[in-house]
């Protein structure tokens, strides 16, 4: 752990906090999406759902934000007085780059600060804890196995919607899967079949039906015929480590971004080797190109996708 702490001592708190959590996790986070077309997450197994309510989850962003934020808030360091704090600065920023915030409004006073400073002092304690635990490959307490078992019960369907459909669709497409089924709705062939080849089960939902058909009746047969085979193949591109990795680099940097402390591509490059030293004792991330105008390109192209994640324009 001496690396990444190393790395992370002079940086603002939400990096320090943030970026080697993400980082350690990208290590093996492409694993849990190796089945998702067969419904299964490592040894678990989704059952298929009552499909008219699988298909209000692609109508609406709310259900699926409601199981992020169990989940960050039961089972990370941040905690639920985290999560409501990162919640009130990207607010924040949200509200200063419409224009309906003043500059000196986003400034705490000093006594905001006295409030807040155990919170975060202790909240980076933990999460530094979590990631050394995390390396050592220290089993998971059985409570906190049991809890997570229970929060994935009782909120399957948006547990599943998360994990077989929202994060893959950000990371094969790099588009929110409610952007890309009105864009399908409304006849987007494209788009169309990337929403088939990720989830299959689209093919029943009746807007989606009701397109396909049309093609049928308007002579279009082989685009007709391509977006019936195509809940039978797998999307072309693949969830990678690699993919992992530069999705959460550029993830980092949009974060960095928003808080107006950007970081350049060698510290974003500094810290997986960082954590690449401390987990295997390998001083370099081979995983990351070793150009670093390469690099800093794929961190680039995700950045702009994140932020327009957190920070839409009113058009959308």
């Amino acid at each position: 752990m001496l690396a990444i702490r190393k790395w992370a001592q002079d940086k603002p708190f939400l990096i320090a906090l943030f970026a080697p959590q993400l980082v350690t996790a990208a290590r093996d986070m492409h694993l849990a999406f190796r089945y998702i077309r067969e419904r299964r997450v490592f040894n678990h197994q989704y059952p298929v759902p009552h499909l008219p309510t699988w298909f209000t989850m692609y109508r609406s962003h709310r259900r699926p934000l409601k199981f992020t934020r169990a989940l960050f808030s039961d089972f990370s360091s941040f905690g639920e007085e985290g999560v409501e704090f990162g919640d009130a600065i990207f607010e924040g920023v949200r509200l200063f780059n419409s224009g309906k915030l003043d500059p000196s409004e986003l400034i705490p006073t000093v006594e905001d600060i006295k409030q807040i400073l155990p919170l975060l002092q202790s909240t980076l304690s933990t999460s530094f804890q979590e990631i050394e635990e995390d390396l050592s490959n220290t089993p998971l307490d059985p409570s906190v196995k049991d809890a997570a078992l229970q929060l994935f019960a009782n909120m399957e369907l948006e547990g599943s919607f998360f994990m077989l459909v929202l994060v893959p669709c950000w990371l094969l497409y790099r588009d929110h899967p409610t952007r890309l089924y009105r864009k399908a709705r409304l006849g987007d062939l494209k788009a169309l079949e990337k929403l088939l080849r990720l989830d299959p089960l689209v093919l029943h939902d009746q807007s989606i039906g009701s397109r396909i058909q049309a093609l049928r009746f308007t002579n279009k047969t082989a685009a007709y015929q391509n977006l019936l085979e195509a809940p039978l193949k797998r999307p072309k591109a693949k969830i990678t480590r690699k993919k992992m990795k530069y999705a959460i680099a550029g993830l980092i940097s949009g974060i960095a971004t928003i808080i107006n402390k950007p970081l350049t591509e060698p510290e974003i490059r500094a810290l997986f080797d960082a954590v690449t030293l401390d987990a295997d004792g390998s001083p370099i991330d081979t995983d990351i190109a070793d150009s670093p105008e390469a690099f800093a390109k794929a961190i680039n192209r995700d950045r702009a996708f994140w932020l327009r994640a957190f920070l839409p324009d009113k058009k959308n």
